[in-house]
């Protein structure tokens, strides 16, 4: 089963196929506690959910953590997938795990306007509460509020960003550099247009021409006689004595 709940998420349908046809219980769990036909609902898979409905898996079998496929579906906004549900007999009011929460709560949590109609067509009751003491009513009302905050969030982060773009095409074309981005190929573009190389080398103030020189940039760059006994540096004379050795 292992294998198969991994293949239901990466592989492709033949793969996924041979698989099924190679286990004896479609309600069997992994070792993890997953539960093959609620992995489809939760990836979206309802070519393979299909197919694990055919080999006898039961519409309504919870994984470990109690979550059951239509629930799963409804949480991740399945529709076609939640629709196959309620026609294979999948209970749509069904509580899952501790919370006691139904598919039409998850997707009421979750915002999924067509996959809450759609459980209301097939006879959900938005009026039956969670562990909690809150229905999918109190849910979709919560979200409401929740949507409208994120709105608001998103308008405004819209129109920095608008306000940003639009600054920034205001600004001028910046200036050509004062090198060479790519020296190979403005060379090798020079030589295809016959123009002259000069064109490549501009003049231009580096990063510390273009502040206050310190004292000693100062001192090491005022005019000095070269000297070959140092860097710019005027000779020294040594005078060398032999002293004897007893």
């Amino acid at each position: 089963m292992n294998s198969l709940v991994q293949s239901i998420r990466t592989a492709k349908l033949d793969t996924v196929i041979e698989l099924i046809g190679k286990i004896q219980d479609p309600n069997a769990l992994s070792s993890e506690g997953d539960s093959a036909l609620v992995t489809c609902a939760m990836v979206g898979r309802l070519d393979v959910l299909a197919r694990l409905l055919i080999a006898g898996a039961s519409p309504d079998t919870p994984c470990t953590s109690g979550m059951s496929a239509l629930a799963a579906a409804s949480l991740s906004g399945h529709l076609p997938i939640v629709r196959k549900l309620v026609e294979a007999g999948a209970q749509v009011d069904l509580q899952c795990g501790l919370s006691k929460s139904t598919a039409l709560t998850h997707a009421a949590t979750a915002g999924h306007r067509s996959v809450c109609e759609a459980l209301l067509e097939a006879g959900a009751d938005p009026h039956l509460q969670d562990a909690y003491g809150r229905s999918a009513i109190a849910h979709a009302e919560a979200r409401d509020v929740e949507g409208t905050r994120e709105y608001a969030d998103w308008s405004r982060w819209a129109k920095q960003i608008e306000s940003r773009a639009a600054a920034i095409e205001a600004e001028p074309v910046p200036l050509r550099p004062p090198f060479a981005y790519n020296l190979k190929g403005a060379l090798a573009e020079c030589h295809a247009q016959k123009q002259s190389t000069s064109a490549i080398w501009r003049s231009g103030a580096w990063l510390h021409q273009k502040r206050n020189p310190s004292e000693a940039v100062s001192i090491m760059s005022r005019d000095r006689p070269f000297s070959s006994t140092g860097y710019l540096q005027p000779g020294v004379a040594l005078t060398l004595t032999h002293t004897p050795q007893p």
